[in-house]
């Protein structure tokens, strides 16, 4: 037997969210299979049902039992997510927050106990935070745990560059603030929302963009980056952090900009790298450059995606 690289950790008590994978109605009761969305147990059920073949977490109600008022609150819990939804039987591929307990003293399975809306729910970012020390390498178990969320939270996702971002402050803000990156082979840049039409390539600071843009041995690779992005029809934009002293709104600021680069007798020059921007933006018109303060980098990412 294969086992799958993602080993997930059985669920235990308490609220978490749930994605509801299938709905069977009867006259009695309404059975829904469904599958954890975030923390060390999401994919439980995916995994159970790779190596056994069998769903192991299943909702069942028994209509006559729950009444007319338990079943309206979950249709409303439902609802919170998908409007769409006019029946129980509506709510495959939707998330909504449970309360899970136990089903009896020996621990052994959970059952649904009540369910919320998805947006009564404040998710625990280490629930949902990538582990920046794991390989995000394409079919890795953090690739995979990634995956699971974006797929069972309803949380919203962003796209993130699998070999280069794992320091990436966006790591710990898209935790905090709800929101599951998701490593990806990119076209080109760091960033990119699912199906959307910008890229964003993250610099850490004014010598990073000195250093990709004004050093001949780089010119070719970031040339390429935006071809790659016109070839997909897509934009291109470069997000840079900036020291507040250094007072950077836009590319014509760069100009009275310079500094030591570190371990070099070079000074960068922000006319040269001035120069260099423009005649980049002239023959790539699908790039452009945003300056941000350093303490901002983050919220500007999820702005200009």
């Amino acid at each position: 037997m294969v086992t799958p690289n993602y080993v997930p950790m059985p669920p235990k008590p308490g609220k978490t969210i749930i994605k509801i994978v299938r709905v069977a109605e009867s006259e009695n009761h309404i059975c829904l299979d469904y599958d954890i969305g975030i923390g060390p147990a999401v994919g439980y059920a995916h995994y159970i049902y790779q190596i056994t073949g069998t769903w192991p977490l299943r909702w069942i109600i028994t209509t006559k039992q729950a009444g007319a008022i338990v079943l309206q609150h979950l249709l409303s819990a439902i609802q919170s997510t998908a409007p769409h939804a006019n029946q129980i039987c509506d709510a495959v591929g939707v998330s909504l927050v449970v309360h899970l307990d136990y089903t009896d003293d020996s621990h052994a399975a959970v059952r649904v106990c009540r369910s919320y809306p998805l947006g009564h729910y404040k998710v625990a970012p280490d629930d949902i935070r990538l582990d920046k020390n794991a390989s995000w390498a394409i079919g890795s178990a953090e690739y995979i745990r990634a995956h699971l969320m974006a797929a069972n939270s309803g949380l919203p996702v962003i796209l993130v560059d699998h070999h280069c971002e794992k320091q990436s402050p966006m790591v710990d803000w898209c935790a905090d603030n709800g929101i599951v990156l998701l490593p990806s082979l990119l076209p080109a840049g760091d960033y990119q929302l699912p199906n959307g039409k910008t890229l964003v390539d993250r610099k850490a600071n004014l010598l990073e963009l000195y250093n990709d843009f004004a050093m001949p041995d780089n010119r070719l690779r970031y040339e390429n980056a935006a071809m790659i992005a016109s070839a997909h029809n897509m934009q291109l934009v470069y997000v840079v952090a900036t020291d507040p002293q250094d007072a950077i709104a836009d590319l014509e600021s760069l100009k009275a900009w310079s500094a030591p680069v570190p371990g070099t007798d070079i000074v960068a020059s922000g006319e040269k790298l001035y120069a260099h921007l423009m005649r980049y933006q002239w023959a790539y018109p699908n790039t452009s450059f945003v300056f941000c303060d350093q303490r901002q980098l983050c919220s500007a990412i999820y702005h200009q995606i």
